[in-house]
């Protein structure tokens, strides 16, 4: 609120930059996260944003993903405890945003204090009543360490492949990516395939190489 009113020093004194979207996988553990939807990359930084408490104002033409961003936002908070208060100035957004939570079983999280939602007393009464009988049948946790260790290896080793893609090898400097393009840009350009055998190769210089590379 004194940000608002316009004194940032205490926002700009607790301000933290957003974290990278390159630094995500490796410093946001996968038993940490609880969204449920899908979120690219940019997405993902949002939500960061939002689970370290960040103040910030996301723009975006329609169909970028804004509702979808608030439900996983939603989810991670509840998620780590947290209550979320939801404004807007329309109740189609919040419907939106109700409807995306409901569809993924969670609508029992949602108490919907809008005019509409709250004129009848009764559903007010039972949407409480739902909520408290849901977490009354949680009595325990299960142990998914074996889920999120197959999650770890995997994602590690999608991220490895990406790196060795893009990873320039000797002796040629280029990266298996850049070969690759070179190698399509010729199939393009209808250059004839020509099998060459290279005798004692362990013994020909990089100079060499780069002769019979040309040719």
């Amino acid at each position: 609120m004194q940000a608002i009113s316009g004194d940032l020093s205490t926002y700009q004194s607790n301000y933290r930059e957003p974290l990278p979207a390159s630094d995500l996988d490796s410093q946001v553990k996968p038993e940490r996260i609880f969204q449920i939807l899908d979120a690219d990359s940019s997405q993902q930084v949002v939500i960061e944003a939002a689970k370290a408490g960040s103040s910030f104002v996301v723009q975006g033409p329609p169909g970028t993903g804004k509702s979808q961003t608030i439900v996983n936002i939603i989810a991670e908070l509840v998620g780590d405890g947290k209550s979320v208060l939801l404004v807007a100035e329309k109740e189609t957004a919040l419907s939106v945003v109700y409807k995306r939570i409901a569809e993924r079983g969670l609508d029992h999280i949602c108490l919907n204090l809008h005019h509409s939602g709250t004129t009848d007393k009764r559903v007010l009464v039972n949407n409480l009543s739902k909520t408290i009988d849901y977490l009354s049948q949680i009595s325990s946790v299960e142990n998914h360490n074996l889920f999120y260790e197959r999650l770890v290896s995997t994602r590690q080793s999608l991220n490895s492949y990406l790196t060795s893609l893009h990873t320039k090898e000797k002796p040629l400097d280029k990266s298996p990516f850049e070969i690759f393009g070179e190698i399509l840009k010729k199939e393009r350009e209808g250059v004839p395939n020509i099998n060459v055998i290279f005798s004692n190769f362990n013994q020909w210089t990089p100079n060499r190489l780069e002769e019979a590379k040309d040719l």
